[in-house]
């Protein structure tokens, strides 16, 4: 992110284990047996903030669907600024007609 705080957006899946196959019930991997099957990956989005160790969810995984190649977007708040050799090129008719 580009608000001078260090936190990055992230796709991540707690660590899951499975805990009764034919209900599908899964657990997390701290509480599951050491031998337990591991469990589907459930990838959502979160904010994750190194400066102080915490994450928090951005949007919510959902079973059988993953999210990745998060895209985080903001206005331009300064001007590009352009050498006076590439000004005329900038504002030349082809370049203009080619942004159409």
């Amino acid at each position: 992110m580009h608000d001078s705080t260090g936190r990055i957006l992230v796709s991540w899946s707690p660590c899951r284990v499975i805990d009764d196959a034919d209900a599908q019930v899964y657990i997390p991997c701290n509480i599951g047996a050491v031998d337990a099957e591991p469990a589907p990956p459930l990838y959502g989005i979160w904010m994750n903030n190194p400066n102080d160790g915490t994450q928090l969810p951005v949007v919510l995984a959902e079973e059988g669907f993953m999210f990745t190649d998060i895209v985080a977007g903001e206005p331009a708040t300064s001007l590009i600024w352009l050498p006076t050799s590439m000004r005329s090129i900038a504002n030349s008719p082809l370049t203009a007609a080619a942004s159409c």
